[in-house]
């Protein structure tokens, strides 16, 4: 007796049969050079961190992180006195909205207008005594 055809043995057949008529799955094809220099290829590295920061980090904007110190020296005191200014020193990294949202946020004040400098200071609305405000926070 003659063994049964089976169904595997047609599979067989019609994935041999595929294997030589189908082409080859992996050409490689030889990159033709036009230049005689090598320009190394930019691989897709990690970014890395900044070694200087532009500006703030978004969730360090508290106006206790933004306002560093009022600074005691006689040319602060005379332009609180003399010009309603209060002179601070803030961080260097905050805008002028920053520091006018946290002075106005730490000593419920309205400011008129910030003028920044090396150390940045922040000058009172026109109805706000700057020598009281002074006084409340601590500086005088």
């Amino acid at each position: 007796p003659f063994p049964k055809p089976t169904q595997s043995k047609g599979f067989e057949d019609k994935a041999v049969l595929k294997s030589i008529h189908s082409p080859p799955a992996h050409t490689h094809t030889q990159k033709i050079h036009t230049s005689p220099t090598f320009l190394c290829p930019v691989h897709g590295g990690s970014e890395g961190s900044p070694d200087i920061l532009r500006r703030l980090p978004q969730g360090e904007t508290s106006s206790t992180t933004i306002i560093r110190f009022p600074p005691g020296t006689e040319s602060a005191m005379k332009k609180t006195e003399d010009s309603n200014t209060l002179v601070l020193t803030v961080d260097a990294k905050a805008n002028k909205h920053q520091v006018k949202q946290a002075v106005r946020k730490s000593s419920d004040i309205d400011v008129a207008k910030v003028n920044t400098l090396v150390r940045p200071g922040a000058s009172l609305a026109p109805d706000y005594d700057a020598v009281d405000v002074a006084n409340k926070i601590g500086i005088i």
